[in-house]
């Protein structure tokens, strides 16, 4: 009888063991998939922010070129590169980005999405400013001395605050990264379980 009661006893603790395990395994599975959909809004936020600038000066640019058709100066043709080029990475890194938060891909895919958004935020940085070289040395050769110093001092602030913003960008995409395969490691150990 007593074995019985024992069994019962451990059975039940056993139980009771195995349940706040898993409690505890969904709250970090819940913690974790909050982190990562915050890293997600954050990045979300930006791209949004960074393709309405470009969207602006596009259609800035677009409206220029309707009311002077066949005004053209020499620096009207770079700047006009260096926004659709920007324009196009930027939709394509927005793409990417909206694909690595869908939630109907699984674990590993949102992963893989994820990669291919970075891959995409450096090819994209390397493009605009291969893109923003010859237009920025064209204006300083044909623009005069105080416009040529402000377009130099305009270009090395943008170039600080745009390394900042990459460096951050990429810190919430480590973030996100992690998130995601912490989220893979979780799921997997509670699959063996």
């Amino acid at each position: 009888m007593e074995l019985d009661d024992l069994k019962k006893a451990w059975g039940k603790f056993n139980d009771k063991v195995n349940e706040q395990a898993l409690v505890e395994s969904r709250q970090i599975e819940q913690m974790l998939a909050k982190k990562r959909m915050t890293n997600y809004k954050k990045l979300l936020w930006y791209e949004g922010i960074s393709l309405g600038i470009l969207f602006l000066l596009l259609l800035n640019l677009c409206l220029s070129f309707l009311v002077e058709p066949f005004y053209l100066t020499i620096l009207d043709v770079p700047i006009s590169i260096i926004i659709l080029t920007a324009f196009g990475v930027n939709l394509f890194q927005y793409y990417k980005l909206r694909q690595a938060g869908c939630m109907k891909h699984d674990l590993e895919h949102q992963i893989l999405y994820i990669l291919q958004y970075r891959a995409s935020l450096y090819w994209g940085y390397i493009c605009v400013c291969i893109a923003i070289i010859p237009g920025v040395v064209l204006f300083i050769i044909y623009a005069d001395m105080l416009w040529g110093c402000i377009v130099v001092g305009f270009v090395a602030f943008a170039t600080l605050l745009d390394v900042f913003i990459f460096g951050h960008l990429f810190r919430e995409i480590e973030k996100m990264l992690e998130a995601n395969k912490e989220l893979k490691r979780l799921a997997k150990t509670m699959h063996d379980h």
